[in-house]
């Protein structure tokens, strides 16, 4: 085989190979639609839910008085008046 050929068939396959890998995508995207979205929660994993911490009523009353006290600092040292 000359280099010119080698070439030549080296193009083709790449062609194919292309043609083949969008074959293959439409060919899943119909086996999806036919067996109704199942494929595609086998396929794709979930993501894991991250769970809220609860914060205890105690814990919620300590960050207000100490957000209040906060404030309250912070106008004192603005002088400006008390609500």
């Amino acid at each position: 085989m000359t280099i010119e050929q080698t070439e030549l068939l080296q193009h083709a396959l790449i062609g194919f190979e292309a043609k083949r890998a969008d074959v293959e995508r439409r060919m899943a995207e119909i086996r999806l639609q036919l067996s109704g979205g199942a494929a595609a929660n086998q396929a794709a994993p979930k993501a894991k839910r991250r769970r809220r911490r609860k914060m205890s009523a105690e814990g919620r009353a300590r960050i207000i008085a100490a957000t209040k006290l906060r404030w309250e600092k912070w106008r004192k040292a603005r002088g400006g008046k008390k609500k």
